[in-house]
């Protein structure tokens, strides 16, 4: 059995973490942590999350399974249940805020006593450590970051296969939480701005990107208009991942293929994906700059 512990990665379509456990013999459990305390940050981010639960919960009852759903620290119940399953490894995808770092680190440490641990650069399109100076060090601003990124990302290798995968019967999955109970308790805006879910994420993402009057073809003019619905709507949808930013930046470029006049609009919006590249490579080499101003000049 092969267990894949999602986090910022709640879909099941091009996943790093789910394909490396294809490769692995066995039946794949997916499987979530809610630690409650996370519940309580902010009524819209808890009703995203289970929105989006409850989307890949529906998409795997689908396919015959359904999402394995525990309450308490991942630190304690990812290894635990690793132990009560039998599991022959665990897969998953990491994160790069320290506390994340740390959380990963105990939970592998631990795991490692009953499993195999395989860990996946998926958050961003390129891992961080692929786009470096010719010295070997990470960039610090943005514009040669970027535009060495360009360069690696197009001898990247791009596309990641569909597969049907072997997941473990839903019979077989036992919850700790309801998600429909959840769902009552935290999911009372009938209205929100934005749905979790990764089909909410592919329809916003079609409806931003898809034809020749698409909003991302204006994007570099209406982003700014508060009177228009000028952005795409996917901040959220990349937080929880519901979406891949492979995916995202592939439609991106179909667009601009298909462009009938300017293509600034794509190529604005393609560089604030690459912002969040940079942000995130940052973060993963200077794990600092979530305490104190990167520039020691400006460090009081």
């Amino acid at each position: 059995m092969n267990l894949v512990w999602l986090r910022k990665d709640l879909r099941l379509d091009d996943n790093l973490a789910l394909l490396g456990a294809q490769k692995s013999p066995g039946e794949i459990v997916v499987v979530y942590v809610i630690d409650n305390r996370l519940l309580q940050i902010s009524p819209s981010r808890s009703q995203f999350l289970i929105e989006s639960l409850l989307d890949l919960d529906k998409s795997l009852q689908q396919k015959g399974s359904r999402l394995l759903v525990l309450s308490g620290k991942a630190e304690t119940k990812i290894p635990e249940i690793c132990r009560s399953l039998k599991v022959e490894s665990l897969h998953f995808n990491l994160d790069y805020s320290s506390y994340s770092r740390g959380r990963d680190s105990a939970v592998s440490q631990k795991a490692k006593n009953y499993c195999q641990v395989y860990t996946y650069h998926d958050q961003t399109i390129l891992p961080p450590g692929s786009v470096l100076k010719t010295d070997g060090n990470p960039y610090t601003v943005y514009t040669p970051f970027k535009n060495k990124w360009l360069q690696v990302y197009e001898q990247f290798p791009k596309g990641n296969p569909t597969l049907e995968y072997k997941f473990l019967p839903a019979q077989k999955i036992k919850s700790e939480l309801d998600l429909k109970q959840l769902q009552a308790e935290y999911c009372l805006n009938s209205s929100p701005t934005q749905s979790g879910g990764a089909n909410k994420a592919v329809i916003a993402a079609e409806k931003f990107m898809e034809g020749t009057n698409a909003p991302i073809h204006s994007y570099h003019i209406n982003r700014d208009r508060i009177d228009l619905n000028g952005t795409s709507m996917l901040s959220a949808h990349l937080k929880f991942g519901t979406i891949s930013a492979r995916k995202l930046i592939a439609m991106a470029q179909e667009a601009k293929a298909g462009a009938l006049g300017t293509t600034k609009g794509v190529d604005v919006w393609i560089s604030e994906l690459i912002w969040r590249e940079f942000y995130q490579h940052i973060l993963f080499h200077f794990p600092q700059v979530e305490k104190e101003s990167f520039q020691e000049k400006y460090r009081k």
